[in-house]
């Protein structure tokens, strides 16, 4: 799907879900797994979406992920401005290296 998705046109390809999430009803989880699988396969940018949050962006990140796409990690927290900031600070830290 994300070859056929570059051959029309597509500016990016977005992978999901990458875990349980309460956001979407029925969401078939792809996994990390499968993230890793469609960064090999098309030079376009990924985006991951389903499921992530603080704890587990770094793995979505290490996967090959170029953005993420989030939900319940930063509108079900009582400080959406706090969750905002340690979900950029969790992605900066696995780019880095140092996660």
């Amino acid at each position: 799907q994300a070859r056929a998705a570059q051959e029309g046109g597509a500016d990016y390809v977005a992978v999901g879900a990458m875990f349980p999430t309460t956001s979407k009803a029925g969401a078939i989880i792809k996994g990390i797994e499968a993230l890793r699988e469609v960064r090999q396969a098309v030079p376009l940018p990924v985006v991951a979406i389903g499921g992530i949050n603080r704890e587990n962006v770094a793995q979505v990140v290490m996967a090959g992920a170029d953005c993420i796409a989030v939900i319940n990690a930063v509108m079900g927290a009582p400080d959406v401005e706090k969750a905002t900031a340690d979900l950029v600070a969790a992605i900066e830290e696995a780019r880095s290296g140092t996660r």
